[in-house]
């Protein structure tokens, strides 16, 4: 096995030197030679080794994605490859995803969405020659040399790469650092548990609320794992922000019986992002979306907010007492180098200058994150 190979923290030996991962709820069945559906893992004569440890596709400085955990401060994103996921409206491919988009029903069978996959269909990890590998420390090293105040973990599904995540969270502890982790939460409870040890803030997506037909459709999922994955995090202490990607024109009684369970499980101050699913016009996402958010009104669902908008309109978070904006955030894409450093020179040539998403963030909170104009306590972790 390549120095890059790293054996799998948890997986079942079976007999005929067969496997059984537990990374993820697929709990993929591996014969010697076999690779896991995430493509990330494979078994070695009886043995379950991630052959992509530290691959990563991209790393740069931003304060993006963060929503409302220290939004105004800078982290190092890293990009991981592989996916466990089998979202049909994937726009990443198998490049990154690690399975070909055309083994699941694509959800937009006319969209640029379902065609911008890789066709080999050899069921190999391709590694683009963007991709670079480097260890956590190293990361750790690019992340303190760029000023930024931790890490976070995002694209395509980075918590499939346990290990490399794990350690790199653990390195960022050691040196001061906060972990952000974007998942789409299809997860098997040990993954959660021992992730839940290092991150700090994890930006959970659900996609249209949850909903079971859904999922096993277009997501080829079980989204209970989702729903016990949010949980799971929460009751660990770590700080929950939930992103709801909704279908337009998809029953609203679903949407309410979803605002229900973050209430009662994560509770009614846990911030919620929704943007439209289809890549359709901002005026019809609007108008579903105000039926959404009278619902989340109904239900004490007290932070709910439009995450997409137009190019140029800002995303306004509201206080739910007294309606005084508590953040608003600008939008606008720049240079990696926008914060002050190169990291073409920072990280020894290993990655590039590329734009990035950058925000530039009004706060209506003080430093306890209580609404500036009424007192109100936001979910906001300034």
């Amino acid at each position: 096995m390549s120095i890059f190979s790293k054996e799998a923290p948890f997986y079942n030996k079976l007999s005929e030197s067969r496997v059984q991962c537990g990374i993820c709820p697929r709990f993929c069945l591996l014969n010697p030679g076999e690779r896991s559906y995430c493509g990330l893992y494979v078994n070695v004569d009886g043995k379950l080794f991630i052959e992509q440890y530290g691959a990563l596709i991209s790393c740069f400085p931003t304060n993006y994605g963060n929503i409302l955990f220290h939004p105004q401060e800078t982290f190092l994103t890293v990009q991981l490859p592989g996916c466990n996921s089998g979202c049909g409206f994937c726009w990443y491919g198998k490049n990154y995803t690690g399975h070909p988009i055309e083994n699941v029903k694509p959800y937009f069978k006319d969209k640029p969405f379902a065609v911008l996959a890789n066709k080999n269909n050899s069921g190999e990890l391709s590694m683009p020659s963007s991709f670079r590998r480097v260890s956590p420390a190293q990361t750790v090293d690019i992340m303190t040399k760029t000023n930024s105040n931790g890490l976070h973990f995002a694209v395509v599904e980075p918590s499939i790469s346990l290990s490399w995540v794990h350690e790199a969270a653990r390195l960022c502890h050691e040196v001061g650092g906060v972990n952000l982790l974007s998942t789409s939460g299809f997860l098997s409870v040990q993954t959660t548990e021992l992730l839940s040890q290092y991150i700090d803030s994890v930006r959970l997506s659900f996609k249209s609320n949850g909903d079971k037909d859904f999922y096993r459709k277009h997501v080829c999922a079980d989204s209970k794992y989702v729903f016990d994955c949010a949980k799971t995090f929460r009751d660990n202490g770590v700080f929950v922000q939930i992103c709801n990607s909704f279908e337009v024109g998809a029953g609203l009684d679903k949407f309410r019986d979803w605002a229900r369970w973050v209430i009662e499980n994560l509770g009614s101050n846990t911030p919620v992002a929704a943007n439209p699913l289809q890549p359709i016009t901002f005026q019809n996402a609007d108008e579903y979306f105000l039926s959404m958010e009278q619902i989340a009104k109904e239900e004490g669902l007290r932070f709910f907010q439009l995450d997409e908008r137009p190019e140029g309109d800002p995303i306004v978070w509201k206080c739910p007492d007294c309606q005084n904006s508590i953040l608003t955030e600008h939008i606008r894409i720049a240079p990696s180098s926008y914060f002050g450093v190169n990291i073409l020179e920072i990280s020894q040539d290993m990655f590039q200058e590329i734009p990035i998403p950058v925000l530039s963030i009004e706060l209506g909170v003080d430093f306890m994150g209580k609404c500036l104009s009424c007192g109100c306590q936001t979910p906001i972790k300034p």
